[in-house]
């Protein structure tokens, strides 16, 4: 996703090394805002298709849009000082060795783009991942045919990270379903397993209130609960959780 919504910024860029190159006068500006344009609007509609389907909300949470917020604003600010300590360093040098303008065009675009990625992209690829998840979940529960009270089932152990993933731990995303037609606080307790069928964690969930036929992330003390739901995990392990066991117990809302 974030590489899909950044073709159009390198599509200007591209064209802006080609201003410079002498290949052609003016920068590409319309076509590339126009792509960006049509990825909003299709984006916008998986959006609400989300809402309307899993009741996620359009925008993430106050939480996560200020994590966004403090690293755009410590960005954009460091680019400002920047800016105004050369600019008072070197006053009066040309335009080639340094120009403010492209400078404070530069720190907005960036500015921009970061504030993009944290309020829209990467919670709407969380969120297709998360209904990915959520069907193959609903598949998995279809397919075995349970006739539990509660239904406990793993989806994934992954690492949350793009690059040099060495110090990052695994998370680890479970989901607990309510068979029954009656509202049930739950608790889950789950032991991971690595490859090797040895233990990784034993850990209890907290006491969810989940209604009748829902479908909910597994929530234990580790899982960061301000977050939005679709960037939720139940735990983190050192090694990639393969194997589980599980065990819950349940009673009706006090």
């Amino acid at each position: 996703m974030i590489i899909i919504f950044t073709l159009p910024f390198i599509w200007i860029v591209w064209s802006l090394m080609d201003v410079k190159s002498g290949k052609r006068e003016k920068a590409e500006w319309k076509k590339p805002m126009l792509l960006l344009l049509v990825l909003i609007l299709l984006s916008g509609i998986a959006n609400f298709y989300f809402y309307q389907t899993y009741n996620l909300s359009i925008f993430p949470n106050v939480h996560d849009l200020t994590i966004g917020l403090i690293v755009t604003g410590s960005i954009v600010l460091i680019l400002t000082l920047i800016n105004l300590f050369v600019s008072f360093l070197h006053r009066g040098m040309p335009k080639e060795v340094h120009n403010p303008n492209a400078m404070w065009a530069f720190t907005g675009t960036l500015g921009f783009v970061f504030l993009l990625l944290f309020a829209w992209i990467l919670p709407f690829s969380e969120k297709a991942n998360y209904v990915l998840n959520i069907e193959a979940a609903m598949s998995e529960i279809e397919a075995s045919a349970q006739e539990e009270e509660m239904t406990v089932l793993f989806l994934e152990s992954t690492k949350d990270c793009l690059s040099d993933c060495t110090d990052y731990q695994y998370d680890n995303i479970f989901f607990v379903k309510n068979n029954l037609d009656k509202e049930k606080e739950v608790q889950v307790k789950i032991r991971a397993l690595n490859e090797d069928n040895e233990e990784l964690k034993v850990i209890d969930s907290l006491v969810m209130k989940i209604g009748p036929n829902e479908l909910r992330v597994v929530e234990t003390e580790e899982t960061i609960e301000k977050t939005s739901v679709w960037s939720k995990y139940s735990f983190k392990t050192d090694e990639r959780t393969v194997y589980y066991e599980s065990m819950f117990r349940f009673r009706d809302p006090e």
